[in-house]
């Protein structure tokens, strides 16, 4: 590798290693990571999660990969959240259609990503109308 590459690449490792040390210790301090209710799906899971979902701006759930859940959100809800510039670079390495969908990854959750699925796709299938 050229001598560029090796500074490219450590620079990106230097900025992107704390940003992601600040990330996981904000996710520590939380208590749950995803509440199920009748009425919201709030994920806490990420540092930049959205928060409290309304099923009914929930307009699709599907299993991404083995590891995670991926939840089409109405565009109107998300344009609406405001993030920071730290945010949004952990929202776009997280998941690069940030601005359409969320991710839900089964780490830092304590039961399974399949017992999750269910429970997340039960309950939007009988609340999304309400």
């Amino acid at each position: 590798m050229k001598e560029e590459h090796i500074l490219i690449i450590g620079t990106i490792g230097f900025v992107y290693f704390p940003l992601l040390i600040f990330s996981f210790l904000k996710i520590i301090k939380r208590k749950y990571a995803i509440l199920i209710t009748d009425e919201f799906l709030i994920d806490n899971s990420k540092f930049e999660s959205i928060g409290s979902i309304e099923w009914k701006s929930i307009s699709n759930i599907k299993r991404l990969k083995k590891k995670s859940i991926e939840l089409d959100i109405i565009k109107s809800v998300l344009q609406k959240r405001k993030m920071n510039l730290l945010e949004k670079f952990f929202a776009f390495m997280h998941n690069w259609n940030y601005k359409e969908s969320i991710i839900i990854s089964s780490a830092l959750i304590d039961c399974s990503i399949e017992e999750l699925y269910e429970t997340i796709s039960e309950t939007w299938e009988n609340n999304k109308l309400n």
